[in-house]
């Protein structure tokens, strides 16, 4: 009985920890680009911010970027209020290793200086 009840945890368990994988992003590499946020998602497990930009070749482009929890976020003094469309911001984020225009974030810094932190797991 015993045995049954570990394997049971510890296969409940794996789908939690894959959830919160980073693996399909490049956590050695650090990007950064200043855009206006288009959208700002406030929302479990994970919120999510789109930031529009121009990029080296002049052109429009789009990037989501998924940050921490609602409740992170509040712990770090925000609401969502303070994230409207329009925002000019600074996102630092590790891109996805597939190429596609995504990444998690590391930090968001607003045009005043205050900054968003996280997203990005810790080793």
């Amino acid at each position: 009985m015993l045995r049954s009840g570990i394997a049971a945890a510890l296969l409940l368990a794996a789908p939690a920890w894959s959830h919160h994988s980073d693996a399909g992003f490049d956590g050695s590499k650090t990007v950064s680009l200043k855009g206006t946020i288009k959208l700002f998602a406030w929302s479990a497990p994970h919120s999510q911010v789109i930031v529009a930009f121009t990029d080296e070749k002049g052109e429009d482009q789009e990037i989501g970027i998924s940050t921490v929890a609602p409740s992170a976020l509040l712990r770090q003094g925000f609401t969502p209020k303070d994230f409207r469309r329009g925002d000019r911001v600074e996102v630092f984020y590790h891109p996805a290793r597939d190429g596609s225009l995504s990444g998690i974030m590391v930090k968001l810094v607003g045009a005043d200086g205050k900054t968003l932190t996280g997203g990005a797991l810790q080793p």
